[in-house]
């Protein structure tokens, strides 16, 4: 069956409208308050300020920004947010429902394989769609603002983590906005169940959205140590976005035992390592309570 690329990049558009075989919509490459941007199955062009290239390339590049990382051949790829909009309708709705789902049907047994246990599960409303682990994204006061969907073990999606749909590349996943106030400093990753993994154990956390970048006014208001831990072999991108934080920003150096790559897999395989390296950090006796 052929692709319908404008099917795909339809979910990414601001303010589409489609008219058959094209969409118009409001131009990302520049400031547009009218639909100036006209995307065709092949290619795409802007009226205003001239924008043109290959609309597969386009699909590519919003795919990233939205946090939709391809990580098969395959490009053909639909957001699952997109279905359940159709399905469940409001943000809230969806991730209630899968946190339903995820207890209802017994679907824990993959976060219990990486070490994520019931209370954390229950206290961050985790979720399971459609062989989809869900995470709800708050902002500091407590409201859902956005959701992460990350792939099951038996998923065949091309896509490894999906964002909503319209999701800030500004917006960071945080566990717990409240260990994040009370404490002196904050750990920083790159994945989601790792920063996971660091709430599970007392920690502040947070991870990225939008892989191994972040955008520096998510933590404006953040003024305290933010200490990143990348994964093995992540450690200039982390570098990157320390130096993007100014003061506040370093980065810890982590001596990967064999077999591991990431907070998680220590979590999983090397807790007692894991705890070694973190109390590490804590000689003045900071904050670690949920």
């Amino acid at each position: 069956m052929e692709i319908d690329l404008l099917d795909e990049i339809y979910q990414y558009l601001d303010r589409p409208q489609r008219y058959g075989h094209y969409i118009a919509c409001l131009c990302m490459f520049h400031s547009d308050s009218r639909p100036s941007m006209f995307i065709y199955p092949d290619t795409y062009k802007c009226q205003a300020c001239g924008a043109f290239g290959k609309t597969k390339k386009l699909l590519e590049t919003l795919q990233k920004k939205h946090g939709v990382f391809i990580t098969k051949k395959e490009t053909h790829f639909r957001s699952p947010w997109t279905n359940w909009d159709e399905r469940y309708g409001e943000l809230e709705h969806i991730i209630e429902q899968a946190h339903k789902n995820l207890l209802d049907h017994n679907k824990t047994a993959y976060l219990h394989k990486r070490c994520i246990d019931m209370e954390t599960i229950r206290s961050l409303r985790l979720g399971w769609l459609d062989d989809w682990i869900t995470f709800p994204v708050h902002n500091c006061t407590g409201k859902i603002i956005g959701g992460v969907a990350r792939a099951g073990e038996t998923n065949k999606s091309p896509a490894k983590y999906c964002n909503y749909p319209g999701m800030s590349a500004e917006i960071i996943y945080v566990p717990s906005w409240k260990m994040v106030q009370y404490s002196q400093r904050m750990y920083l990753t790159f994945g989601i169940l790792d920063a996971v993994s660091l709430y599970q154990l007392g920690y502040a956390s947070a991870s990225t959205t939008t892989g191994k970048s972040v955008d520096p006014s998510a933590f404006d208001d953040i003024r305290k140590s933010i200490i990143i831990i990348p994964d093995d072999g992540e450690e200039m991108d982390a570098v990157r976005v320390s130096s993007q934080l100014g003061w506040r920003g370093s980065v810890m150096k982590v001596m990967w035992p064999e077999g591991t790559k990431d907070i998680n897999d220590l979590s999983m395989k090397k807790k007692d390592y894991l705890l070694a390296i973190m109390e590490g950090q804590h000689g003045d006796n900071d904050h670690r309570s949920k």
